[in-house]
């Protein structure tokens, strides 16, 4: 099944694409996909989406309004703000703070390194530490947040919803046995967000192989995205997994080369979100 969302509007290199507010008419007029309405293609994701980029035509689409947990695909918008507000060439000094974050990565406490090198980590191999780095370096969590909130309005992500920087699941309150998700968005949101910073440099610094300090101290980025290595044609990419979230994946991907598509996954599993991925590559033409 294919559909056309309103065409997108070219500004020099860039693809700036309007919004379209998902209201119950439309919803109506546009059903959206179950599992018994895939054809061929079955994912195991609750949401999935494939995207032509240049034409903004749907390839596949199942739950794509659904507002989900997002886990550090959250780092998408927060890389974005630290882009916005700080030098890529600055240094930050990684705070004892940042360390103890959940899911700690190689940074060592006292050491410092450029923006854009702690951006590669977060973006490449999904670091908490280095993305609570440049939070604290920014200030306040708290009006960080708001800024990331503004931010996904601002490209397109009209329902999404966040209350962290990482997109880790937030901490059950006294006497509560379990948390809760952090950080919500549909995969509609997701794609208006990804196609309005196409040109940023957080979907590049995200390739890197390696970062070093001041201090001299080489960090291998451990990439998240096992299929980086197994498609060709990838341009950037990012994963998220959280006991709430399940297995989250976005991917830009060219195919043919000079035509990128998006691919969109939600709420599938840690191993299942990149086998629904290679379905949905299947598809593109």
């Amino acid at each position: 099944m294919k559909r056309v969302i309103k065409p997108a509007i070219l500004t020099g290199a860039l693809l700036v694409f309007s919004v379209m507010p998902t209201t119950l008419s439309q919803k109506n007029e546009f059903p959206l996909l179950t599992k018994e309405g895939l054809g061929d293609v079955v994912v195991e994701a609750r949401s999935a989406l494939a995207l032509d980029l240049l034409t903004d035509e749907i390839i596949f689409e199942k739950n794509i309004y659904e507002p989900l947990p997002l886990a550090s695909l959250s780092k998408i918008i927060s890389s974005l703000v630290v882009v916005d507000f700080l030098n890529l060439d600055e240094y930050v000094e990684v705070s004892k703070k940042a360390i103890e974050t959940e899911e700690p990565s190689t940074l060592r406490v006292g050491e410092h390194l450029r923006v854009e090198d702690l951006l590669a980590m977060a973006m490449g191999e999904s670091s908490n530490d280095a993305m609570m780095g440049l939070t604290e370096k920014l200030g306040d969590e708290k009006w960080f947040v708001e800024l990331m909130q503004e931010k996904a309005v601002q490209l397109g992500g009209r329902t999404a919803k966040f209350l962290n920087s990482t997109g880790l699941d937030l901490p059950p309150p006294l006497l509560i046995k379990e948390g809760k998700p952090s950080n919500f968005g549909s995969a509609y949101d997701l794609a208006q967000i990804v196609k309005n910073s196409l040109d940023s440099i957080i979907w590049q610094v995200g390739n890197k192989e390696e970062v070093i300090g001041k201090e001299g101290i080489t960090h291998k980025i451990k990439h998240t995205n096992i299929l980086r290595t197994k498609l060709a044609g990838i341009y950037g990419a990012k994963t998220g997994f959280t006991d709430f979230a399940g297995g989250n994946l976005i991917l830009i991907i060219e195919r043919p080369i000079g035509k990128p598509k998006l691919i969109v996954i939600l709420g599938s599993t840690l191993e299942g979100r990149f086998e629904d991925a290679k379905k949905l590559v299947t598809l593109l033409k």
